[in-house]
Parts: structure tokens; C-alpha cells; sequence
């Protein structure tokens, strides 16, 4: 999980791009607000790239994730 601090001056929403990031809360409105990105295990064995974009008013700005994959457990 990664916590994001949002300052809007308008109501604002935030849409994952990939089914492997969620994002609460999705929406919110004028004012400070923290929202968390999660992100499912990355068991694809790649490197694996994902968005979140941010839209209030307007202005909208999309930021890149990079997931590594996990590592299996050595025997």
C-alpha cells in the first residue's frame, strides 16, 4: 500500500487503469485527503507497469506504478 495526499480546490475523482491497483476513496472534494493505492501480489515473474490517473475540474494527471515480481521462496 502507498498513501497519495491530495490538495483539490474542486471535486476530484481517481480510476486505476489495471485490475492490480485499487484506489480508495475513488472520489472526494475540496480540501486535503489521503488516498490509498493497493496492489495485488505480483505473481506474473515480470515486471509489471500500471496507472492511476487523478482528474479534478478540468485538470487530470495519470502516474506510473512499477511492480516487480515476487520472489519464490528458495528451497
Amino acid at each position: 500500500k502507498r498513501a497519495v495526499t491530495i490538495a483539490a480546490t474542486s471535486d476530484w475523482t481517481a480510476v486505476s487503469n489495471d485490475t492490480w491497483i485499487t484506489v480508495s476513496p475513488a472520489s472526494g472534494g475540496v480540501g486535503i485527503q489521503e488516498v490509498v493505492l493497493s496492489f495485488s501480489e505480483n505473481n506474473t515473474g515480470a515486471v509489471r507497469k500500471g496507472s492511476v490517473t487523478f482528474t479534478a475540474g478540468s485538470y487530470s494527471e495519470s502516474y506510473m506504478l512499477t511492480q516487480n515480481p515476487v520472489e519464490e521462496a528458495k528451497q
